[in-house]
Order: structure tokens, then C-alpha cells, then sequence
């Protein structure tokens, strides 16, 4: 079957459009106010963590003492002392315990109260750093009902709570006529390894005006104390620790 054929090119020119009726402005597009971002919220920091020592200060400020009860009889202030000191004694018996921090050590001096029964209200942390420090010099009981040594005890307290079990020990020895401590020792009651910080202490307290240090003709340290009218016996600074030789062997 046919019919007619047409015939069109396949290309075409390009026609012009007609202009839309809504019209936009190029200028008002170009100067209108960009939107600014939204600036993102900055969030203040959290606060550090407390402390163990806060934690354990915050706990014994919060401890409800208990009335006693009517069955209970009162509370033998000298007994509980002596209990106390019992239980601090032991904690000290423990060759580590020296390196360990206070808040670790209060927490095990609570615990072991509570296994002892001790009576009377749980003892405060700034009273157990007191006790710590007392406990530590090993001062004899005769030396400790001197009077001398409720000095020595008065004038430590001019000390930061953490240096003044050294310089008890330091009294102690001038008081019952020992050698002095070698900075072995020194560094031990301080709770480190560190030799330099215990002869930093001492030149810490002769600036104080709380002791003397001077060295004899064989040189021997002496640490003598102008308030208490007493000296330590010569002692070589350089020797070991006690504990370390108790360790070793």
C-alpha cells in the first residue's frame, strides 16, 4: 500500500521565548541579607571528679552520729584512745603502708575499727592525719607524757599536716638521745623513695627556725632543736633505711 511521503530535517534553530510575567529582580537578590548560620550552643564543662580525700572528707561530714542507746554503757574515752592507737599501730605494721596515701589508709583504719569494735564516733580524717603522724614517730610512753614532747608536738603544728610526721621523727630522736635518722629514713617517714626531698625538708625546717642542722668532725648529721634544748646523737646521713635491710633479709 502506499501513500504520500513528507519529508523534515531533523535539526531545528533555536527560538526565543517568551518573558515570564512574574519577573525577579537580580539586584534585590544580589543585596539581600545572606542568613546567618546558627551558631552552635557551647556547653560548660563538667567539673572534675572529686578527690578520694574529698570523697572520704564529704562522708565522715555526713555521718549521722547515733545516740547511744540506753542499754549501751558510756563510752571509756581513755579505752577508745588506746584502741585507737592499737588499730593505727597495725596499720603501720604493713612495710608498705609508709607509701601508701592518707585517704587509702583512712579508709582501711575505718574498716578495721569496725572489726575491732572500736566504740565511740568514727575518728575525723584531719584526726587521723594527727595520729598518723604521732603513731609514726614511735615515741616511748614515758616520752610522750613529757612535756617536752607536748612542745614538739605543739610546734608541729606550724607544718603542713604531710611533713609533720617528719619532723616528729626527728624530735623523737632528739628527745630519747638516738642517732639521727639518715635520709633514707627521713624519706620513709614522708611517704618516698626520694633522698633529695628528705634533706629539702630539712633545710625546709631550718628556714623555719624549728631546728638546727650542723655536721661533727666526722661527718656525722646533728639536728639540734633551740625550743626544746635537746640535739639528736651524731648519725650518718647516708646510711640505709631499717626497713629496707628488714626487707632485704
Amino acid at each position: 500500500m502506499s501513500g504520500a511521503v513528507e519529508t523534515a530535517a531533523r535539526s531545528s534553530s533555536p527560538k526565543l521565548m517568551p518573558r515570564p510575567d512574574a519577573s525577579i529582580d537580580a539586584v534585590d537578590l544580589i543585596l539581600a541579607p545572606v542568613p546567618e548560620a546558627a551558631r552552635p550552643v557551647r556547653r560548660p564543662r563538667p567539673p572534675p571528679p572529686p578527690s578520694t580525700n574529698d570523697l572520704l572528707a564529704q562522708l565522715v561530714r555526713t555521718q549521722v552520729p547515733q545516740p547511744p542507746r540506753a542499754d549501751e554503757p558510756p563510752v571509756d574515752i581513755a579505752e577508745r584512745d588506746r584502741a585507737i592507737d592499737d588499730v593505727v599501730r597495725e596499720l603501720l605494721e604493713d612495710r608498705d603502708a609508709a607509701y601508701r596515701s592518707v585517704a587509702v589508709l583512712y579508709q582501711d583504719f575505718l574498716v578495721r575499727c569496725r572489726i575491732r569494735r572500736v566504740p565511740g564516733e568514727a575518728l575525723a580524717l584531719p584526726a587521723f592525719r594527727r595520729k598518723l603522724a604521732v603513731v609514726r614517730a614511735g615515741v616511748a610512753e614515758e616520752t610522750a607524757q613529757s612535756e617536752t614532747w607536748q612542745t614538739a608536738l605543739s610546734l608541729s603544728t606550724q607544718l603542713a599536716d604531710d611533713v609533720q610526721g617528719v619532723f616528729l621523727v626527728l624530735a623523737r630522736a632528739a628527745l630519747e638521745g638516738l642517732p639521727c635518722p639518715s635520709d633514707a629514713a627521713l624519706a620513709r617517714a614522708y611517704g618516698t623513695h626520694s633522698t633529695g626531698r628528705a634533706r629539702r625538708l630539712l633545710a625546709y625546717f631550718e628556714e623555719r627556725g624549728l631546728l638546727v642542722v650542723r655536721m661533727d668532725l666526722r661527718n656525722q648529721r646533728i639536728v639540734a632543736f633551740p625550743d626544746l634544748s635537746t640535739e639528736t646523737a651524731p648519725g650518718n646521713p647516708d646510711a640505709p633505711d631499717y626497713d629496707d635491710r628488714a626487707a632485704a633479709e
